[in-house]
């Protein structure tokens, strides 16, 4: 792995379903212990979300590094989804991904991004908490996930 090589964020396409998730699966390994049951990310059909929801990537040309997904959801745009895969992580590029959440918002007319994540997530809680989010909500969804709410104004 060349952990030199340009990455570049652009708009996912249908053909890198797999590689996402290949991402995703990586990215989210080390919680499932925590979490007695794999993150709801690991179980996504990236087919499907690349069709339905705004996906962008950061790519080297060789691979997937990272990936953001937003939702519009009923009470703002979501940010459902972040993952940087763990050969890439210190690099830069989780700020990289959530600026480019944070501007495709503005350019969409948000005026406020929304992200979840699980409670046993303690250091994104941290990442996201150091980038301007605030905790807005704590819920138990689907009987089984305690996520964190958070919501970050966009000036």
């Amino acid at each position: 792995m060349d952990r030199h090589r340009p990455v570049v964020l652009r708009p996912a396409r249908r053909q890198d379903a797999a590689a996402i998730s290949r991402c995703v699966l990586r990215a989210y390994q080390h919680f499932v212990p925590r979490m007695g049951r794999p993150p709801a990310p690991m179980t996504d059909d990236y087919n499907q979300v690349v069709l339905r929801n705004t996906v962008w990537v950061a790519d080297d040309g060789l691979g997937i590094q990272g990936v953001v997904e937003l939702e519009e959801t009923d009470f703002g745009l979501l940010t459902k989804n972040m993952a940087v895969d763990p050969d890439f992580q210190k690099q830069g590029l989780g700020r990289r991904l959530l600026k480019q959440a944070e501007q495709l918002a503005r350019d969409a007319g948000h005026d406020m991004l929304y992200i979840y994540i699980s409670e046993a997530m303690v250091e994104n809680l941290v990442f996201y908490l150091d980038h301007g989010y605030e905790e807005c909500e704590r819920r138990l969804e689907q009987g089984v996930y305690r996520r964190i709410y958070l919501r970050k104004a966009l000036l």
